[in-house]
């Protein structure tokens, strides 16, 4: 592989797995499926893949191994034998830290600090929104220094459902900011509520963040709810959507710059 060759990044979540087509060091395009929906989530690959693969590197990240079988074998299919190199793996995660057990810590968190600091090149706070939220620190050298997991807004629904005997199982809308502030019945007092814990958690952690570091540091959010967070006071300078993928393919054109290195 060459900076000149495309790069398939995939990044398989919890409940949903994203992929992007990089060419030229520059990511050109990105979508998302839904990992229980397999002809969407083939037909995804198949798109950004292209008739001819010939020139496609792929590599995958994961947090979910039993949907990350699934896709490898989707594009060893593709590509007619070609199957994606795996993060963690194949290529290393150059990223430093101060954390007690690292080999717990999800590859989507060290992967969304990478790109973040290749960004930045600063302290940021990475916000991801998805069916867990993580809300994690990394400093100006690009160092992580660890975070917090709570429940995404879907799990909290979901957990008030199932631990209750009254309380429905509801889908999540977005409120209708119309209706106000205080719920007008069972169903939206609980969306509301989902959401309250959603923002105020991000920002009980992000000025825990700041007084850890001694100033406030830049907030990057990623993640399916990250555009939620949008509200919250500005609190979210940037969502980049692809932070995963990008932090991938940083992994990937380092690892690559080492190899021509040693030659």
């Amino acid at each position: 592989m060459d900076q000149t060759n495309r790069v398939l990044t995939i990044s398989v979540g919890n409940t949903r797995t994203r992929a992007g087509i990089f060419a030229g060091g520059q990511l050109v395009e990105s979508a998302a499926s839904v990992n229980a929906d397999e002809p969407e989530l083939r037909g995804l690959l198949t798109r950004l893949l292209g008739s001819d693969t010939s020139h496609t590197y792929a590599v995958l990240a994961s947090v979910n191994d039993a949907v990350a079988e699934r896709v490898a074998g989707m594009v060893g299919e593709l590509t007619r034998g070609v199957f994606p190199d795996r993060i963690g793996r194949d290529v290393t995660i150059p990223i430093q830290h101060s954390l007690d057990q690292a080999g717990t810590v999800g590859q989507d968190r060290w992967l969304n600090a990478i790109a973040a600091h290749a960004r930045t090149n600063q302290a940021c706070v990475i916000v991801d929104a998805g069916t867990a939220v993580t809300v994690d620190f990394i400093d100006g050298q690009g160092a992580f220094h660890g975070g917090v997991i709570f429940p995404g807004l879907r799990m909290m629904l979901r957990a008030m459902h199932e631990f209750t005997a009254a309380l429905p199982s509801i889908e999540f809308l977005p409120p209708d900011a119309d209706r106000g502030p205080l719920g007008k019945d069972t169903a939206h007092a609980m969306t509301l509520g989902v959401l309250a814990a959603l923002r105020g958690g991000v920002r009980a952690q992000v000025e825990r963040c700041a007084d850890y570091y001694g100033a406030y540091p830049q907030v990057i959010a990623t993640g399916g709810d990250a555009p939620l967070l949008e509200e919250e006071d500005g609190i979210i300078e940037h969502i980049v959507p692809d932070l995963t993928l990008i932090g991938m393919h940083e992994c990937v054109a380092r690892q690559l710059a080492e190899t021509d290195g040693d030659e």
